[in-house]
């Protein structure tokens, strides 16, 4: 079972066949699942598209015509959770040591079926998560 966001193997994490579900962190990424990926469309626009609506529809242009107070759909959101975490240099959120490197990250994206190649230029229209969200 991997993480639907980074594509880390929970089977590292937990015992062989577990059933990751809601509530529980990839140490990888850090999403919380159940939760991190609730999002409304007005809260991604502001804090992933900094507001501008030209991003969210090359992002995500299934979403650009719902209301702002719409649930997004989760592998919406994750798609989202997932262009910030390489934005964010795709870092291990708990500490992996000397295994964690740029080619780790790309097969764990492949296990997903993404290049990271192809998500790099998506990522660098995600707002920078240090700048203050605009409110």
């Amino acid at each position: 079972m991997w993480c639907s966001v980074c594509g880390w193997d929970f089977d590292e994490s937990f015992e062989k066949g577990y059933e990751y579900g809601e509530g529980d962190i990839c140490e990888c990424c850090g999403t919380e699942f159940g939760c991190d990926e609730d999002m409304y469309k007005e809260d991604v626009l502001q804090e992933y598209c900094n507001n501008d609506i030209n991003i969210l529809k090359k992002i995500a242009p299934e979403i650009a015509l719902m209301d702002d107070e719409d649930v997004i759909p989760y592998e919406v959101a994750r798609k989202f959770l997932r262009l910030k975490w390489i934005k964010n240099g795709a870092k291990y959120k708990y500490f992996k040591g000397k295994e964690w490197n740029l080619e780790n990250m790309k097969k764990q994206l492949e296990r997903l079926h993404y290049k990271y190649e192809a998500l790099l230029p998506l990522a660098e229209l995600i707002s920078d998560s240090t700048e203050p969200l605009k409110k």
